[in-house]
């Protein structure tokens, strides 16, 4: 049976510190290679929000007061992130593949702060291995079987496609609870992110209204998704700790892999001519700002550690 938890009260500090970590998540929603997850972790409130999500029916005011913050930052980081990473994607999309895989990268060293100090099992490595599986072998499989091309279907989808993407949008929300993974990762991963992003315009919503229809299938099986493994998450939390984060350690690593191996990166490499003065920018401009998200996640991870001191010396409020 799941332990039963006590949601901290919020003061006015601890409130703006969810509403900046709904921020973060709801960037980590559209950017590719940000872990909505590991951004919880960071903020030393994982456990608490799995734990809210899971019991959202159950404890229906208690927990959405709990969420209310970050459910308004995540609205606010969304719209931001949409439409910056948009702008972005058109400029240079491998240099700003670069600079989150540096982020998810750098933010594996808040999953390794979890394990510190364990022994490594046989049952723990064998979790860690079949985490660092999972994420490559999603895009070796899309990028290798050329009839599985999903972009295609955004516009003029088929009648597979509605439950295809449903059960896409369930691991969407899942993207969200298990940290070292990431929803646009994912997407990417499967082929459809680009075509998702470009989506939403006027004139494709003209062109193609039928893509409404896909936005509410991503919605309905987003919000199944996150409720379903939240309460998963929060008794593996409680029962299978440093198990779990073994698992998700190799999540982590190979989605940062994933990030640089699936079919929408790959088509811009097919492009990518060294010669033109965009790829040459791209190759000295990614491997900085791969350094540069790498460095920028540790320093936050860092701060955020010796912010928990102090908030770890408080009863039951955060």
């Amino acid at each position: 049976m799941e332990n039963e938890k006590e949601l901290p009260k919020y003061n006015t500090k601890s409130w703006f510190k969810s509403l900046l970590l709904g921020f973060f998540i709801g960037i980590g929603v559209i950017v590719p290679g940000v872990s909505a997850a590991q951004i919880s972790i960071i903020f030393k409130l994982y456990d608490k929000l799995t734990y809210a999500i899971g019991n959202i029916l159950k404890k229906f005011v208690t927990c959405i007061i709990f969420l209310l913050p970050i459910l308004i930052g995540l609205l606010i980081g969304f719209v931001a992130g949409f439409f910056g990473v948009e702008q972005l994607l058109e400029l240079s999309t491998i240099s700003l593949v670069c600079l989150f895989a540096g982020l998810m990268l750098g933010g594996t060293k808040s999953i390794i702060d979890e394990i510190k100090g364990s022994k490594l099992t046989i049952k723990r490595l064998s979790l860690l291995i079949i985490g660092l599986v999972i994420p490559v072998s999603i895009s070796a499989i899309f990028v290798n079987v050329s009839s599985l091309n999903l972009a295609s279907q955004i516009s003029d989808p088929d009648w597979w496609f509605y439950i295809t993407l449903f059960f896409i949008a369930v691991l969407v929300g899942f993207t969200q609870i298990i940290p070292g993974l990431s929803a646009t990762s994912l997407l990417m991963s499967f082929g459809i992110y680009g075509e998702l992003i470009n989506s939403v315009s006027f004139t494709y919503w003209s062109n193609s209204p039928i893509v409404f229809v896909l936005y509410l299938i991503l919605v309905i099986g987003f919000l199944v998704g996150i409720i379903s493994i939240s309460k998963l998450v929060s008794y593996l939390l409680s029962k299978f700790k440093i198990g779990f984060y073994y698992f998700v350690l190799g999540l982590s690593i190979s989605s940062v892999v994933g990030m640089f191996y699936n079919p929408e990166i790959v088509n811009e490499y097919l492009i990518f001519d060294i010669s033109t003065t965009k790829s040459l920018i791209e190759v000295i401009i990614g491997p900085i700002l791969f350094i540069v998200g790498f460095i920028l996640i540790l320093s936050i991870i860092h701060f955020s550690n010796k912010s928990a001191k102090t908030v770890d010396g408080s009863s039951n409020t955060i």
